[in-house]
């Protein structure tokens, strides 16, 4: 399907007011938009009368606002700038926050996951908050639970298929995932473009998205290794002080 008008109009006016082109951060096509958003940084995307036509892009725009905000000027310690959007120095989130945030995460995506026919069956897992550095899901197919399947890969993909060939969310959908190599954080930024008729979900089921870019911004990650726990560390040493969030970045 070809693009309306008024997206075709909007990627055009976003590749010709990047700084810089949209695949030097990221990749080697020029046709990409892969990397556009990083070009941005750090005030964030400017603002386009064709994406305020767009039904859901001035939301769009707020919730990408937010990420720059978050991110700031994306300098590390030793003055190199992230190719993607690290969270270096996140805000502490009370343990007590973050287990409520994450069960409202958990709880949309399971309700989610039924309304999209991903999944109908897994109950509401233990959650736990933990300190530190999270560690590695496993890479063998093999060796990663059901729970970790469905939150990795099968709900992700069941959301990125509901976004309509030609539209903006479909056309965005792989230069936001590099926002920050997320699918989560890339979902909750495109939630506002999804058309409702087409979807059948409203701005309400967007429960889900909204609760991970809460833990996303204070630099907390999920860990699940079966299927009745997923494990939230937060991002903080045994002193209780901040570590950089930046040395396990990267999504699920």
């Amino acid at each position: 399907m070809s693009l309306s008008r008024s997206v075709s109009e909007f990627v055009a006016e976003l590749r010709a007011a990047a700084p810089v082109p949209a695949s030097a951060d990221a990749g080697p096509d020029a046709d990409s938009l892969i990397g556009i958003f990083q070009a941005f940084r750090p005030d964030g995307i400017p603002e386009f009368e064709t994406l305020e036509a767009i039904p859901g892009g001035s939301e769009f725009r707020a919730r990408m606002q937010c990420v720059y905000d978050a991110v700031g000027t994306g300098r590390r310690s030793d003055n190199m700038k992230d190719a993607f959007f690290v969270v270096r120095h996140p805000q502490q989130l009370q343990s007590d926050d973050a287990q409520q945030i994450a069960t409202e995460f958990v709880q949309g995506a399971l309700e989610l996951a039924r309304q999209t026919g991903a999944e109908s069956t897994f109950e509401l897992p233990e959650i736990r908050i933990l300190e530190g550095k999270p560690p590695k899901h496993p890479k063998n197919p093999n060796e990663k639970s059901e729970l970790l399947n469905l939150f990795e890969s099968k709900l992700p993909a069941q959301i990125d298929a509901i976004f309509a060939p030609g539209s903006l969310g479909n056309e965005l959908s792989e230069a936001l995932y590099f926002v920050a190599c997320d699918r989560w954080l890339r979902d909750f930024l495109r939630w506002p473009l999804l058309q409702p008729a087409e979807s059948g979900l409203q701005s309400s089921d967007s429960q889900c998205v909204d609760s991970y870019f809460q833990l996303w911004r204070h630099g907390v990650k999920f860990r699940i290794f079966s299927n009745t726990r997923i494990d939230f560390y937060l991002p903080v040493r045994a002193d209780g002080s901040l570590i950089d969030a930046g040395a396990f970045a990267g999504g699920v």
